[in-house]
């Protein structure tokens, strides 16, 4: 039986999701423009291992799930994605929030 997941209505986050409905809620958000927000930490560790915001972008069009999608304390949907991009694999730490401006891909790391 799946679990049901209490969000406050109104929230722009549905009530139950699952990998494949994730993947398409991403696909969905990047053929849209690419509503991303990328956290400060993410930017450091894309520095630090020298990943670009192409290798990113290209995460979130083509790669699967390797955790999630979960629900957070910061009421959002938390994932990873990965996918082999320009000869490396790349893994991208996010959640799917909303914001005054719609649902938004939180980038929060990348390894």
């Amino acid at each position: 039986m799946a679990e049901i997941i209490p969000i406050h209505h109104g929230s722009g986050l549905p009530r139950t999701l699952t990998k494949e409905q994730l993947v398409a809620l991403v696909q969905e958000l990047m053929a849209e423009g690419g509503r991303m927000v990328v956290k400060e930490h993410c930017y450091d560790r894309m520095e630090e291992r020298d990943i670009s915001m192409a290798q990113i972008r290209q995460v979130l069009r083509r790669g699967s799930v390797t955790r999630g999608p979960t629900w957070t304390d910061h009421r959002n949907w938390g994932f990873t994605m990965q996918a082999d991009t320009a000869g490396q694999l790349i893994t991208a730490g996010g959640a799917i929030d909303v914001d005054l401006l719609g649902q938004s891909i939180l980038i929060l790391t990348v390894y």
